[in-house]
């Protein structure tokens, strides 16, 4: 019987085992590549159909279609729209009086276009609009708005509009129906009559299409249930009136308004007295509508696509572009090459890819000039056709776009949904140390994934949700510096300069390219700096003199821990007192070349010192961890060489309820913090202890150490591509808003971009692997050599 059911548990593994290999065989990162490729084509012929038929202008996406979502927010189809406050509209009507516009508005039609008309007027001036007003005039801003009644189509109707076309304004809104409805016996007449008589006005409509920007707003539904039937029509009544009016003006490219009825639909009628007047939220998204209309591509507002025109490319761009194209054009040959020249015996030879070959040290791979060229050719081809889907995802309006809408559940719900798959996906780790590579990249995923998804749900207005946010980033730095500090004290300096260089060229060869691409600067992806910055801090105070490492604390001890805390009290000094003097920290990195790395286009110099002061002692706290925690194995304080617990039970406990009360501490902080300047200028101080806390916690069981995440761990592998990467085919126009590849569908839309989202920062990663022993050899001369090259390229251009 022993032998029998040994037999069957054999039996059931090779099958589990060879299951294993099958569904692996099927369900990888390469296919998952692929079939984000077949997605990409697919999407992008969609919306190239809908380019088509839309003609690529966007104000039809505001005038035309949306939807309520989050707490009463309207959210056009397509494309974003920026909520003007009363200071953006001013900014805007004061931009085009500078450069010698007018600003001259009317609103022509009856007491429905009275109440937009009245709406505007307060939004500008800050006050209600009186029933008789009819004017609002501004001289700094060139501005006249005017309310003119004109309830019917008639003949004194075209003759205002035969006045206007003499002396066009910038913007007329027009529309008008429902009094023409009232008392109305004989339906089908009056349709017939509305329809006639705006054939009639059709050529001064068309003639001041042509000299000015008109609307024709289609008339709101009313509240049939509160409206006197006596004066009124039923709805039905108003959506026939509405279809005559779009028969006569589709034909003629007259701008037809019909979002205004999906706004009232959602909201009209609240609080509405009589079912006709629209309620002041309807009205006031109305006034969004048109301030979207006539402003957005004057003001380019990151968070209004709605109507404005894309930036130009420019020539670097173009160039960016023409390099790649090259390339890629190399590659095609290499293909061609391979696959119909090149023989050996009358075997065709295929190329070989560093993707399946580790070609660093001594053990590299005989690879012939061809290989190599083609290897790299195919490498920058791919990254080429990588930027240029970024490049169309968010420098032109071929995808369509959507504003950011924070609520509870949207954070919560994709928060939880993530946690539950990480937790869900858990293995054994083959490492056993403190803080070994399988738990700080668990802890980078986990703290990536919550950083995406407060960026997708605009959480930042929420202050405990930013302040943990900013415990995530921190955490990121520590990891960091801890990390870059036990290589360089485990392995001593052989090769410091060549690894310092490969490091430095896998942070920024992804943000160089989109500064290229993109036409941004360097500080725009403020992340990659900060990383590069504390990288070359830890790199510069391990190779300083006196250079100290595991092999000196094996021969000295007390020499080395005392200059390991001599140089990094140096650093630690230094940054303090850049900190304090607002001079030589603009002197040191705002002023001559490195003024252009860290000063955006815009001359915001604050920002860089904003972000470097935040966490300006991050980095350096885990160096500081990475050199304590050597010195502990060092003196038998600490052993980690087992899957044990670090410590007897009583004390893993009492350290895991510190750990957990440092966290909650923080926790307790962020809530009760008044505001966000009051937070961010203690954060620097207190992050320690929620950072050391979950290390503790994580790390002194041995059952929690050595069990880890492989989901948290894949993604935090690919931190730094998938924070770069979110900024253009995640989230859109730079970070404003979310990439709609799937209109009117949510929760599909998101799952769809974020599986294609996600293969490309993955294919990112793998690209640059490729690339850096390319761009930075074995040899420390070569690699001076390349780098020197690249700033002699770079430098200028920037």
């Amino acid at each position: 019987l022993t032998s029998g059911r040994r037999q069957m548990e054999l039996s059931s593994q090779r099958f589990n085992s060879l299951a294993t290999k099958e569904i692996s065989q099927i369900v990888n990162v390469e296919n998952a590549k692929r079939l984000a490729l077949l997605l990409m084509v697919c999407f992008s012929a969609y919306h190239g159909v809908l380019l088509l038929k839309s003609g690529g202008d966007t104000c039809k996406w505001l005038l035309s279609e949306g939807r309520f979502q989050g707490y009463s927010t309207w959210q056009p189809s397509g494309c974003m729209a920026h909520k003007y406050s009363r200071q953006d509209l001013s900014m805007c009507l004061n931009y085009i009086a500078y450069w010698g516009g007018q600003n001259s508005i009317y609103f022509v039609g009856d007491s429905r276009m009275r109440a937009l008309f009245s709406a505007f007027v307060e939004l500008l001036s800050g006050s209600p609009a009186g029933p008789q007003r009819t004017e609002l005039q501004s001289a700094p801003t060139k501005l006249r708005a005017v309310f003119k009644r004109y309830p019917r189509t008639d003949a004194d109707l075209r003759s205002f509009l035969a006045a206007l076309n003499r002396a066009p304004p910038q913007l007329v809104v027009l529309g008008h129906g429902l009094y023409q409805a009232a008392n109305a016996s004989m339906l089908d007449s009056l349709v017939r009559q509305f329809g006639a008589n705006l054939s009639a006005a059709l050529p001064q409509l068309v003639a001041l299409r042509d000299r000015s920007k008109l609307l024709w707003k289609l008339q709101d539904p009313v509240d049939e249930l509160a409206v006197n039937a006596s004066r009124y029509a039923s709805n039905g009544l108003i959506n026939r009136l509405n279809e005559a009016a779009r028969r006569v003006l589709d034909p003629s490219g007259i701008s037809v308004w019909s979002s205004s009825r999906l706004i009232a639909e959602g909201v009209g009628f609240f609080n509405s007295s009589d079912g006709v007047s629209l309620s002041p939220l309807a009205l006031n998204w109305d006034v969004q509508v048109l301030a979207n209309f006539y402003c957005n591509n004057h003001m380019k507002y990151s968070d209004g696509t709605c109507c404005s025109v894309p930036e130009p490319v420019t020539i670097s761009q173009l160039l960016t572009f023409a390099f790649f194209a090259c390339w890629a054009v190399v590659a095609g040959l290499l293909c061609l090459f391979n696959a119909f020249v090149r023989k050996d015996g009358g075997r065709r030879l295929k190329p070989t890819y560093a993707m399946t070959h580790q070609r660093t040290g001594s053990d590299a791979s005989p690879f012939s000039v061809i290989d190599s060229l083609h290897e790299l050719a195919c490498a920058l081809a791919k990254l080429g056709l990588v930027l240029g889907y970024f490049f169309v995802c968010d420098r032109t309006s071929f995808f369509m776009k959507e504003n950011k809408t924070f609520t509870a559940l949207n954070f919560v719900i994709p928060l939880l949904y993530v946690l539950v798959l990480g937790l869900f996906f858990t293995d054994n780790s083959q490492y056993t140390q403190l803080l070994h590579r399988d738990v700080t990249d668990e802890w980078k995923g986990v703290a990536q994934l919550i950083i995406l998804v407060y960026h997708m749900t605009s959480a930042s207005q929420v202050l405990p949700v930013y302040m943990h946010i900013r415990v995530c980033v921190s955490s990121y730095l520590f990891l960091s510096g801890f990390g870059h500090m036990t290589y360089f004290w485990s392995r001593g300096f052989k090769g410091c300069l060549v690894r310092g260089l490969r490091v430095l060229f896998r942070m920024n060869v992804l943000v160089v390219c989109l500064c290229l691409v993109m036409n941004r600067p360097y500080q725009f992806y403020y992340f990659v700096p900060l990383v590069s910055h504390w990288f070359l801090v830890t790199f510069f105070m391990a190779v300083a003199w006196p250079r100290v490492c595991q092999a000196t604390l094996d021969r000295r001890p007390g020499f080395t821990l005392a200059a390991a805390a001599a140089k990094l009290g140096v650093v630690v000094l230094l940054v303090s007192l850049l900190y304090a003097s607002e001079y030589a920290f603009s002197k040191l990195f705002l002023s001559g070349p490195a003024r252009s790395l860290f000063v955006a286009s815009e001359d915001r110099s604050r920002e860089w010192r904003f972000r470097w002061s935040l966490d300006r002692y991050s980095s350096l706290a885990g160096a500081a961890a990475a050199i304590c925690i050597q010195a502990a194995r060092h003196f038998r304080l600490l052993d980690d060489s087992h899957q044990g617990d670090l410590a007897g039970r009583g004390v893993a406990a009492g350290l895991s309820l510190v750990g957990l009360l440092a966290c909650l501490s923080y926790t307790a902080f962020a809530v009760l913090c008044p505001s966000k300047q009051d937070c961010n200028s203690v954060h620097p101080l207190l992050v320690v202890l929620p950072i050391l806390g979950y290390a503790c916690v994580r790390n002194v069981w041995g059952s929690l150490r050595q069990r880890y995440s492989v989901f948290f761990a894949w993604f935090g592998r690919i931190a730094l591509e998938l924070f770069i990467a979110q900024y253009h085919v995640w989230l859109s126009n730079d970070t404003s808003g979310l990439l709609v590849l799937i209109p009117s569908n949510y929760v599909l839309n998101l799952i769809t971009t974020s599986f294609i989202f996600v293969c490309l920062a993955h294919e990112v990663h793998s690209i640059t692997r490729l690339l850096t022993p390319y761009a930075v050899p074995d040899d420390w001369r070569l690699a001076m050599r390349n780098l020197l090259i690249f700033c002699a390229v770079l430098v200028p251009s920037g």
